[in-house]
């Protein structure tokens, strides 16, 4: 079994040694990740220009385990069905010492 040593901070640990292993490592099946997010969650934030087109925002805020490390998902639709774009900026999960901004554009779909 293989895992990864990687240090992680957190707002009461700093540099912590933690030890971690995915799935993939341990043999185990890796299901493929979509790349749209179900809406179920998100909540319509109004409209903003991204990339171009008036889109519907649609935003949603996770706290994982009531803890600092928040992370917002944003995400533009133009029209009825073509997504524009998607952005999750936060506390990466993982280490937790830093904000993380991940940005998709969708080119097409």
């Amino acid at each position: 079994r293989e895992a990864v040593v990687s240090t992680q901070s957190t707002g009461t640990l700093y540099n912590q040694k933690t030890c971690f292993s995915t799935e993939a490592e341990t043999g185990g099946i890796v299901e493929i990740q979509g790349v749209l997010p179900a809406l179920t969650l998100f909540q319509l934030s109004g409209t903003e220009v991204v990339n171009g087109y008036k889109c519907d925002k649609y935003v949603y805020i996770s706290t994982p385990n009531n803890t600092h490390l928040t992370q917002t998902y944003t995400f533009y639709v133009y029209g009825e069905q073509l997504p524009v774009q998607l952005v999750m900026k936060g506390f990466n999960i993982i280490s937790g010492s830093h904000v993380d901004e991940y940005v998709i554009d969708y080119q097409t779909f």
